[in-house]
Formats: C-alpha cells, structure tokens, sequence
C-alpha cells in the first residue's frame, strides 16, 4: 500500500486512548476520537500493515512498537472496522458524511494512517466511532512483571 491509499473496507484501525476517557460503561468519550485541533485527521494505526490474518496477532505487533517507543501505563487499543465506522457515521449523519480513512506512514510509524472529513469539534461523529468499538486492549504489554 502507498501513501494516501484508501485502507480496504474489511482492514481495521485503532488508536491509543486514554484510560481516563473510557466511561464506566466501556463507552470512549467522543473527544479521544477526534481529530486534534491542529490536525486535519485523527491519527490511527492500521492494523492489517503488520501482515497477519488475525487481528490480535496484528494487535500484538503494534503493542510492540508503542510499548517501545512510549510510555505505555493504563491506555487502550479500541478495535474499529473500516466499514462499519465508514457505513455508521454516513447513516447517522444529516448531510450523510463520507469518511476517509487513509494510509499515512511516517519514517517512525509504518502503520500510521488518518481518519479524514471532520474536524476537532465534530463530537457527534467522534460518538459514532466510538458506537462502532467491537473491543478494546490494554495497550501495556504484559510482562508477568
């Protein structure tokens, strides 16, 4: 895949999300799934760059890499489908919002890529993401320790 490639409808995504935004219900807070104020994306990882035909496998790849290149304490890992999220927001939106969810490596992130077409304001499409949550991981790699 290149840079700017659509991800495939079936592929899946995830972010780090804050412990602290995650309500009591397992709901994520529609402000972890926006785009930062500054940004004309929300940030993601694409699951399917690590290679395996399981998603916990590719979970576990990534888990690698942050555990690695950050602190890691009490964040999850919110498991979205491409299409579901795509589908759910263009249904239960007024102006039937099309997302897009791109490929955007960096030299640092081999699996970054961006969720596209709203803003840091947008909580009501943030809320619809999180409705599409099929699970969430710790993101601390658990050592034993």
């Amino acid at each position: 895949m290149r840079d700017n490639d659509p991800l495939k409808d079936e592929h899946h995504f995830t972010k780090l999300v804050k412990k602290t935004k995650i309500h009591e219900d397992g709901t994520i807070d529609s402000c972890e799934l926006v785009p930062r104020k500054d940004e004309e994306f929300m940030s993601v990882d694409w699951l399917e760059h690590y290679g395996h035909d399981d998603v916990d496998k590719n979970i576990e790849e990534l888990k690698q890499y942050y555990n690695y290149n950050f602190t890691i304490r009490t964040q999850k890992l919110p498991l979205l489908n491409v299409q579901k999220v795509k589908s759910h927001v263009e249904e239960n939106t007024r102006e039937k919002r099309k997302l897009k969810i791109l490929y955007k490596p960096e030299n640092f992130n081999p699996s970054h890529s961006g969720v596209y077409n709203y803003k840091h304001d947008d909580e009501l499409i943030g809320d619809l993401i999180a409705q599409k949550v099929e699970k969430l991981y710790e993101a601390k790699i658990n050592n034993g320790l």
